[in-house]
């Protein structure tokens, strides 16, 4: 594959979807482009703007929590994954409404608590407690939401 030709099938692949650098650095070694022409091809990307980690931050960090009900602390790992700057990281998640985050913790609470069976209320809690954290949930914020009083 020539260098035009990487440079077009990259700028295709970026207009469908967002990318980050890390993201273009794997399709281009995938595609077997060289390491010094996917530099290039990648900075022509970010100069023409193809490639922009703030967007494509905050276009991860809304996607993950509006559509899979991910918490602040699983979304900054995902990207930290993904080589964005931590920088960009916290903007992102912090430009997620309080509010509506808040909505979202006591739904998605609220939905798992009807699916549990059997258990004393605590274990429930402890069960609740340990789904909203997996989903990436801070615990202080889930705290205030379930209480964990012993029977």
């Amino acid at each position: 594959m020539t260098e035009k030709e990487a440079l077009s099938k990259a700028m295709a692949y970026c207009a469908a979807r967002e990318c980050s650098i890390s993201q273009m650095h794997s399709k281009l070694v995938q595609w077997g482009v060289d390491r010094e022409v996917s530099e290039q091809i990648i900075s022509s990307l970010i100069q023409e703007n193809f490639i922009n980690e703030k967007r494509y931050a905050m276009t991860f960090a809304s996607d993950k929590f509006r559509f899979l009900n991910w918490g602040r602390q699983k979304i900054a790992f995902a990207l930290k994954q993904k080589g964005i700057p931590s920088g960009l990281i916290n903007e992102a998640i912090n430009s997620i409404d309080q509010e509506e985050y808040v909505k979202r913790l006591e739904k998605f609470i609220s939905s798992k608590r009807k699916t549990l069976k059997g258990g004393t209320e605590y274990q429930n809690n402890i069960k609740l407690i340990r789904s909203a954290v997996n989903r990436g949930f801070e615990i202080s914020l889930i705290r205030e939401i379930v209480p964990l009083v012993e029977e």
